[in-house]
């Protein structure tokens, strides 16, 4: 991985999906808007913000603390 590229690993975060975003991104199919309903440190939000395969990329989280940050 590049040294430009290490930002769309999120935040550390137990369960982070950072090594397996980009697999992800690849299988889901393209749309208007995906919801990262467990977004966790980021990882998944941060790679298809950057994939341009939605128009509206949403991230939502249990915790109140990581998603106000």
């Amino acid at each position: 991985m590049k040294q430009s590229e290490k930002w769309k690993r999120g935040l550390p975060y137990v369960g982070n999906k950072g090594q397996k975003a980009e697999k992800i991104i690849d299988i889901l199919p393209a749309g208007n808007r995906l919801v990262d309903v467990f977004g966790g440190g980021g990882s998944i939000n941060l790679t298809a913000s950057s994939s341009g395969k939605w128009d509206e990329v949403v991230y939502n989280d249990r915790r109140k603390t990581v998603v106000n940050l």
